[in-house]
């Protein structure tokens, strides 16, 4: 008996299909490769909403995005770090993070410790934002931008514009005074 039935060939041939599978592979890998780093998409928070050019954040800055979950880890784990807490539509953060880089390196802090840990004010949850309100000492809200460093796993610093009293000190003093304790505790 005959087979009634013949195998399908298919009407078009395999190169056509190889050449799109592979066009869409490059498109892809093109999509992953052109898409910006996490550093890069940090320093255009910032600079997004800062006009002056010369308060823009530098393309080698030292921060680094850090999840609510992961500050906790490392709070946990007893390690020392510094952690910046704000965001971009701050009144005060989109001007203060170039001094941050800035005296993190010029008071050497940057020889014990690697990276300042930046954790976005406005994804964190009721909860959360109560304990860093807590830890800050800054009343009932949190209030941004804060800066903290903490020493095995204790905060021991804390920067804010509210913790100095004298109106004549200028943010810059009040961070360069920061990251100098910060520098004699390492």
């Amino acid at each position: 008996m005959t087979n009634k039935y013949s195998r399908l060939k298919p009407k078009i041939k395999p190169l056509p299909i190889i050449i799109m599978v592979v066009m869409v592979v490059v498109f892809i890998v093109a999509i992953l490769l052109l898409r910006p780093s996490a550093s890069k998409k940090i320093q255009n928070s910032f600079n997004n909403v800062i006009s002056n050019a010369q308060e823009k954040l530098p393309n080698d800055h030292v921060f680094v995005e850090i999840s609510y979950k992961e500050y906790k880890k490392k709070e946990d784990k007893k390690e020392n770090f510094l952690m910046f807490v704000g965001n971009p539509y701050d009144q005060a953060s989109p001007g203060e993070v170039k001094y941050y880089d800035f005296y993190f390196k010029s008071e050497k802090v940057n020889e014990k410790l690697t990276v300042i840990y930046y954790l976005d004010s406005s994804k964190l949850n009721e909860e959360q934002t109560k304990e860093l309100t807590m830890l800050s000492m800054s009343g009932e809200t949190l209030q941004t931008p804060q800066l903290f460093y903490f020493h095995d796993g204790l905060m021991i610093y804390s920067r804010n514009d509210t913790a100095y009293t004298s109106v004549s000190t200028k943010p810059q003093g009040q961070i360069q005074a920061f990251f100098r304790a910060v520098y004699n505790k390492l």
